[in-house]
């Protein structure tokens, strides 16, 4: 669709198109963006006639408040009605499983919300009516979410138990005592081990293979010297992945398993 620049003209037209006709209509790629910026744009004006030396006169401002809040509800209205007919989409594929809806006229926001709405349905459906007429015991999404977080705890008391203080008991073979210098996402080890997240100033006691990865990219400093017999030497694929988790930005969402 060609780009349309965004006014009370227009947008009362994309309100009424999106009333008359039952198919969701098609809006330009970047249409809330444009919406954002227009919407701005009308509210800083008034604001800069507002404090101006010449000052509205009332039915001046009370015009330009008007129209503001007109805009507003207009847009509202375009997103309840294009809202109901996605609802509406989904319902439909996820109770048929058809492979011809269009959803070519959705726009980026809109197929995200699309996809979440059929997922979720589904969801509830196998959990309710299938599981129902088969017969067997309803599991609602909130058991799943229950299960999910008890995962996730799990994981994270194993993450913790791979956090290894250092101690002054004696290290054993093959495991250096560092302290770390700058914060690391958690990762996985050449055995599937979990180690991490770590933050700066940690003292953990880690395998000599990681350690010298981490003394090597400046992320650690070792605080006991110990022996060295029984440690594996580390592979470059190894070393990568390790790599990999120390140059990540901890305060990425989710850092790169290894």
């Amino acid at each position: 669709m060609s780009e349309v620049k965004i006014t009370y003209e227009t947008l009362f037209a994309l309100l009424r198109r999106e009333k008359s006709r039952e198919e969701l209509q098609e809006l330009d790629a970047k249409f809330f963006d444009d919406i954002v910026k227009y919407v701005n744009e009308k509210t800083d004006l008034f604001k800069r006639q507002e404090g101006s030396l010449n000052n509205f006169m009332d039915s001046e401002k009370d015009r330009a408040e008007k129209q503001i809040y007109n805009i507003k509800r207009i847009i509202k209205e375009i997103y309840d009605r294009r809202e109901k007919k996605i609802i509406e989409m989904a319902i439909n594929k996820s109770r048929t499983k058809s492979n011809i809806i269009n959803t070519n006229t959705m726009l980026t926001e809109e197929k995200l919300m699309f996809e979440f709405l059929v997922s979720t349905l589904d969801r509830f459906r196998q959990g309710i009516l299938f599981n129902t007429l088969e017969g067997k015991e309803t599991v609602l999404e909130t058991d799943n979410m229950n299960v999910e977080k008890e995962e996730e705890k799990e994981e994270v008391k194993e993450s913790e138990e791979k956090k290894e203080e250092c101690s002054g008991d004696e290290v054993k073979e093959g495991i250096k005592c560092v302290k770390i210098l700058h914060a690391i996402p958690k990762f996985v080890g050449k055995n599937l081990e979990t180690y991490g997240p770590f933050e700066e100033g940690d003292q953990v006691e880690l395998p000599s293979e990681i350690v010298g990865v981490l003394l090597n990219k400046g992320r650690a400093e070792e605080i006991s010297k110990i022996t060295e017999a029984g440690s594996v030497q580390v592979s470059e694929e190894e070393s990568a992945q390790i790599h990999d988790a120390v140059e990540t930005d901890p305060a990425q969402e989710s850092a790169k398993s290894l």
